[in-house]
């Protein structure tokens, strides 16, 4: 009889222990970071997935002060121009003495452009991600600002900043929506 009056009471706490409540965390929301890096192999085949090219994405929160990203575009933008054509027309170029030969002001700037792409590579906070064999990289990402460095696996120059692959940084904002970043290296 004590059992079945045990087994009685054990019963009738279940339910009132099933129906507490259980206090859920916030959950953050992540949206999906998605490109495709491609280079140009020739004029034959055309492009082709750049396999193995890197994508560095860091917060731009985290990046320390004073670092000049935008010396960081502008020398990569302007490197191969100013290399082809002979021209300083860059924004960041136009600032510097009109005397300095293109030449010296790439060279003026890329102590500063060095510097940044060091902050991105190095900073404990920059996620890497690596493309697939199609050439595409994914990253979950809570919303905010991020700077987005991408490094071709198949394409270099010469210049200090691109000995180990051709680089492209975008800026990237993510707000409530996913988004796409997708480069395509050229010789």
């Amino acid at each position: 009889m004590k059992h079945y009056l045990l087994a009685g009471l054990l019963l009738a706490a279940v339910p009132a222990v099933a129906q507490t409540k259980t206090k859920s965390l916030p959950t953050t929301t992540r949206y999906e970071l998605r490109g495709i890096a491609t280079y140009f192999f020739n004029q034959n085949l055309g492009n082709k997935p750049d396999i193995g090219a890197k994508a560095f994405i860091i917060k731009e929160s985290a990046i320390k002060k004073g670092t000049n990203i935008v010396s960081l575009q502008t020398y990569l933008i302007n490197h191969d121009l100013v290399e082809h054509t002979g021209s300083s027309s860059g924004p960041k170029l136009e600032k510097l003495p009109d005397e300095m030969t293109p030449a010296d002001k790439i060279q003026a700037l890329e102590g500063e452009a060095l510097a940044a792409q060091q902050e991105i590579l190095q900073n404990p906070s920059t996620s890497e991600v690596t493309a697939d064999g199609n050439g595409v990289f994914l990253k979950k990402l809570a919303p905010g600002y991020y700077i987005v460095l991408i490094r071709s696996a198949n394409r270099s120059r010469i210049n200090p900043l691109e000995m180990q692959g051709q680089m492209i940084v975008r800026e990237v904002s993510i707000k409530d929506d996913d988004k796409e970043v997708s480069v395509n290296f050229k010789p």
